[in-house]
Parts: C-alpha cells; sequence; structure tokens
C-alpha cells in the first residue's frame, strides 16, 4: 500500500499493531523511518517535518517502498503539520507515510484532506501478542539478509540503525541471536555430511558469539550505539 494514510481510533497497540499488518515493516530495516515526540517533550516540531521529507528524497534502499510512521501524529506542531502537506498530497510511487494518531480530527483538515482514513478497533490480548510475533518473525529475515551485504552497505547500515531508539535496537538484536542459533542449530546437522558443513558451522557460532557479545554490551553499558553496530555488522559473516 501507498500514499498517505491516518490510521486512527482503538489504543496505541492496535493502532500500531494494524500499522505493521497493512505494510511489510521491520523496525529494524533502512527503509524505514519512525519519527514521534522527542522524550522530554510532548511535540514533534518541524525539523522532524524536515527528516522526512529528506528521508524520501532518496529512493529504497534494500526494498520497491519506504515507509515513515508517524507515531503520536496528534503531537505535530501546526508548523511542522503545514510543512507535511505537499509530500502528504504528492508523496513519491515509493513511498508510504502513516500518521498514527488517536483521533483524526486531532490534525488539521488540511492534513486529514490528503490522507486516507483507516479506523480501528480495540482487539484482545492474544491478537495482540500474534502481531508482536509477526514483526519478530520479519525481524529475523532481515538478519539473514544483512550478513550478505557488503562492507560499505554495512556501515550504511549501521548508521541508520545508529539513530533509532536503542531499546529498539536491543530487541532486534534479541530476535537476530535466536535465528542465529537456529542456524548454528542447523550446520551442525550437517558436520561431515557436506564439504560447508563445518564451516558453516563456525562462521555461524562466531557470528552468536559477535552478537552476544554486542548484545550484552549495549544491555548493560553505555558503549556508543553506532560503534557498537559498525564493530558487530563488519565482524559477522
Amino acid at each position: 500500500m501507498h500514499g498517505s494514510i491516518i490510521v486512527f481510533g482503538g489504543n496505541k497497540n492496535v493502532r500500531l499493531a494494524k500499522i505493521h499488518e497493512i505494510v511489510p515493516i521491520s523496525e529494524d530495516g533502512p527503509d524505514l523511518l519512525v519519527v514521534k515526540p522527542e522524550p522530554t517533550k510532548k511535540s514533534i516540531g518541524i525539523d522532524k517535518a524536515r527528516e522526512l521529507k529528506r528521508f524520501f528524497s532518496q529512493r529504497p534502499y534494500s526494498s520497491d517502498t519506504k515507509i515513515a510512521v508517524v507515531e503520536d501524529a496528534h503531537y505535530l506542531t501546526l508548523q511542522a503539520q503545514n510543512a507535511l502537506l505537499k509530500i502528504l498530497e504528492e508523496p513519491p510511487e515509493y513511498a508510504t507515510i502513516i500518521l498514527e494518531a488517536p483521533n483524526k480530527n486531532d490534525l488539521i483538515e488540511t492534513v486529514i484532506s490528503r490522507c486516507q482514513m483507516m479506523r480501528v478497533q480495540n482487539v484482545n490480548t492474544d491478537s495482540r501478542s500474534a502481531k508482536i510475533a509477526v514483526t519478530e518473525a520479519a525481524n529475523s529475515k532481515v538478519w539473514s539478509k544483512i550478513k550478505n551485504l557488503a562492507d560499505a552497505q554495512k556501515l550504511d547500515l549501521a548508521e541508520k540503525y545508529a539513530k533509532q531508539d536503542r531499546i529498539k535496537v536491543i530487541k532486534a538484536m534479541g530476535t537476530w541471536i535466536t535465528q542465529e542459533r537456529e542456524e548454528l542449530r542447523r550446520s551442525a546437522d550437517f558436520i561431515g555430511k557436506t564439504p560447508k558443513g563445518t564451516s558453516d558451522f563456525k562462521k555461524s557460532l562466531h557470528n552468536l558469539k559477535t552478537l552476544n557479545l554486542v548484545y550484552k554490551d549495549l544491555s548493560n553499558t553505555n558503549v556508543n550505539l553506532g560503534l557498537a553496530l559498525d564493530y558487530l555488522l563488519l565482524t559477522v559473516e
């Protein structure tokens, strides 16, 4: 789905689950931009609006679509909303822009008129858990692609990840660890059976050790997120 969309109604968890359902989002992907209020203030200013416009000035990095999600879009300042009007009305053909808000009327009329409306309702806990499981599976698929990138692409990717929320990066890394453990288990089954069996096992074991090291450092110390990601992505094979 492309274009500009307002997802409203229900509670925030339900709205975010709906967003994951309608677009192929992976929270750690290079073609996803998540805009949200600063932790210390309840507003999204014009600088964030400009960041979104710059994000769409370049074509997708690793897919056919670039996606921007503005969480708590009702906190967009009037100036920021006005700055987004043109791109909401005429987004690039590869763009999906989603504004998430409790009520569509929390946004100005000129923004509303440029967007498709998608209303959601509250769902039970089991349904919400299913959506979370889908997101984690998507993160696993991303990890397999990351390992096959060239070094220059990995550094570019690390820079993009470093701009995201630290907790989300750590959560994604936990999913990558689960994926690599599964790779290790599969490769162990082929030791001695195929020429690549032993080498694949050693590679996966190396990757798992590296992932665990960086995961613990990010979780327990103040190590710089960007430097940690540079080390991780350039070290894994």
